[in-house]
This record gives structure tokens, C-alpha cells and sequence, in this order.
């Protein structure tokens, strides 16, 4: 089938259920080595792909904000496939941090960073997917308090309370 004939009858379909076809923005992807960028409409950049290990699949995505700065980096650590450390950014650096540490594809510990330095960490230790620890660091990063949370809990797979 030709691409002209192939429209016509993507058109056809659509008008025969009673709706138009919804127009798409366009995004440019483009290639470079290990990396891939996606960019949109506007020409600015939604989203680096990066494959370190030249598996044919991302281990580090870059999530940008529509102004361009990024905002969130999602990193396969052990090159299985499957995202194990998300980093949401404010500026350059990480604002908090999620771990799969015992890589069974959930969240295990959350941490807030200040100034580029860990200043609490939650955790879950018995993998129900809900924090049930809550450590707090000094400057020094000395540990300066462990708390064992109780309820209320957040549902699997939810976000820790914090």
C-alpha cells in the first residue's frame, strides 16, 4: 500500500468513527555514538538518551525542563533494563534520590541532599515498598538520628511520607 493510500485510509477511519484525527507535535530524535536526543516542536531538548554499554538500551535518561535545564536523570546502574536510581534535579545537582538497592524493581531508599551532601535517607527494610526508617545526617555526614517510622503508611508503591 502506497503512503499516500495508507492516509487516505487512516483519514477514512477516522471520519467514519465521527472524529477528526488529533494533530501530534513532532519531535526530532537525533543520533550521535552512545547517545540519542529527543528534541521538540520548539527545537529544545525533552530528553538524552544515553547507552554506555552499547546493549541497544538507555541506561541513563535526562528528563529536561521545557526551558531546557534538566530536571530528572533515571539510571540503570547494572545494565539489566530496568531503572534502579532515579535523581530529581534542582539546577545541576541532585535534590533527592531513589535507590532499588535490592533490585527487585521497586524503591527501596529515598534520600534528600543539600549542597551536595546527604542530609536524610529513608528506607524500606522489609520490602512492603513504604519507608519504614528514617536516618538524619550531620555536616559531617555522621549520622545524627534514626527514627523507625510507623503509621500512617503509604500504600505500596507510593511515595515515603515526609
Amino acid at each position: 500500500m502506497s503512503r499516500a493510500a495508507f492516509a487516505a485510509f487512516l483519514m477514512l477511519g477516522a471520519a467514519s468513527c465521527g472524529r477528526e484525527p488529533k494533530p501530534f507535535a513532532a519531535a526530532t530524535l537525533f543520533e550521535k555514538g552512545s547517545y540519542q536526543a529527543i528534541y521538540g516542536p520548539d527545537g529544545k531538548i525533552t530528553r538524552l538518551l544515553y547507552d554506555g554499554n552499547a546493549d541497544k538500551r538507555a541506561d541513563t535518561v535526562t528528563l529536561y525542563h521545557p526551558n531546557g535545564t534538566p530536571r530528572q536523570i533515571e539510571i540503570d546502574t547494572d545494565y539489566d533494563g530496568v531503572v534502579d536510581r532515579i535523581e530529581h534535579l534542582e539546577g545541576q545537582r541532585p535534590a533527592r534520590v531513589e535507590v532499588d538497592s535490592d533490585r527487585d524493581g521497586r524503591m527501596d531508599r529515598w534520600q534528600i541532599r543539600s549542597e551536595d551532601r546527604l542530609v536524610q535517607e529513608e528506607l524500606d527494610t522489609d520490602g512492603d515498598g513504604v519507608a519504614d526508617r528514617c536516618l538524619r545526617y550531620g555536616r559531617g555526614a555522621d549520622l545524627i538520628e534514626l527514627d523507625v517510622l510507623g503509621p500512617p503508611r503509604t500504600p505500596r508503591g507510593g511515595r515515603p511520607a515526609h
